[in-house]
């Protein structure tokens, strides 16, 4: 709450919130611990447990089926109560964050609860409902992208004032440690761009421009990573002084464009172009039709590799497509063995629950 007098007639925002942010942390946890949709039923019958009552109770494990209905009945009555920012989030954002009902992109706010229903029906592949709720976000017309000098001075390791729908404000991007583990090489850590991915970046760049985010995001000369951490930071500043919100975004509008994209791909792939190019020019490319190509399946996933890089997107999109995982050490696993795609639960959680049944 915002002080200690909550606005009482506002008290149903402070709500909305929680029940999405409850929806989130599940849904991330049945993204990683639950087999894929493609998996037999079997595999699917236990994946986590709902908790939705502040109890120490042991709750039983819900199956798919069950786990992703009460994600979305959060996330539903999460949007239901959280109209009010249809005023509250503006198209034009500052940095200001003192109260509440400031910079909302750093809350639950009522447009990233319906990003992140379009996300979970995504995940689903539910594309009807999932492409419903992408263009909600995209016709409330408060989330653009960003503009061409945003690239040549990249103000990374922050909130994106123009795309974020929503995402978690962030000390720790101050913090050397953070630097090192988010793109920083030094003697005790590094995280570096794989020279296959320097080369998917390069491979669908335009003949006039090169893709903007490979200059934005990383150090090209020795492949280092920067798109996660602030440049004053690595300049050696101790303080941030930019005008965006230091943290990482959890959703951003392309990924809104990159859901209608799909849903279109087969029915109508004049209007899937249409969404497609309208995240890729912004990133220096040209459109599918200046450049002969259909949109496909396979090169949706290449541009949301890209775009998403750092942002814990593509496993989730391999995962849900069965890909082959390419290793450096033990050559290819085997995508189409859902196991391979499950991380196994602790045992002390299935100890717990052993006396459930």
């Amino acid at each position: 709450t915002e002080g200690k007098n909550p606005d009482v007639k506002h008290i149903d925002m402070y709500r909305g919130e929680a029940l999405a942010l409850r929806a989130l942390l599940h849904f991330e946890l049945l993204r990683y611990f639950g087999a894929p949709k493609w998996a037999p039923e079997s595999a699917k019958a236990e994946t986590i447990p709902y908790v939705n009552t502040y109890s120490f109770t042991v709750r039983p494990y819900s199956s798919y089926d069950e786990a992703y209905n009460l994600i979305l009945k959060d996330l539903k009555e999460a949007e239901s109560l959280l109209g009010d920012d249809k005023d509250y989030v503006t198209a034009t954002r500052t940095n200001s964050a003192t109260g509440f009902f400031d910079a909302r992109i750093t809350h639950m706010n009522l447009y990233a609860v319906q990003a992140l229903i379009a996300r979970v029906y995504w995940s689903r592949e539910d594309m009807d409902k999932a492409a419903e709720y992408a263009q909600k976000v995209i016709d409330s017309k408060k989330f653009s992208f960003r503009p061409l000098n945003a690239f040549i001075q990249a103000d990374n390791g922050t909130l994106d004032l123009n795309e974020t729908i929503f995402g978690l404000y962030s000390e720790s991007q101050k913090t050397m440690m953070n630097l090192y583990a988010l793109g920083a090489t030094a003697a005790s850590a590094s995280a570096t761009l794989a020279s296959d991915a320097i080369s998917l970046y390069n491979s669908e760049a335009s003949s006039s421009r090169g893709d903007y985010r490979i200059s934005a995001w990383f150090d090209v000369s020795d492949g280092k990573m920067t798109k996660m951490v602030n440049r004053i930071y690595y300049d050696g500043s101790s303080s941030y002084s930019g005008n965006s919100i230091l943290g990482f975004s959890i959703l951003r509008i392309p990924e809104m464009y990159f859901i209608m994209a799909e849903y279109y791909m087969t029915s109508d792939p004049a209007k899937a172009a249409e969404y497609f190019d309208a995240v890729t020019v912004t990133r220096g490319l040209d459109r599918l039709e200046d450049t002969g190509t259909a949109l496909t399946a396979e090169r949706l996933f290449n541009e949301r590799r890209k775009e998403f890089y750092g942002e814990g997107f593509t496993w989730h999109e391999m995962k849900r497509m069965g890909k082959d995982i390419v290793t450096t050490y033990a050559g290819t696993i085997d995508g189409s063995d859902y196991s391979h795609y499950t991380v196994p639960r602790p045992e002390s959680e299935d100890e717990a629950r052993a006396n459930l049944n």
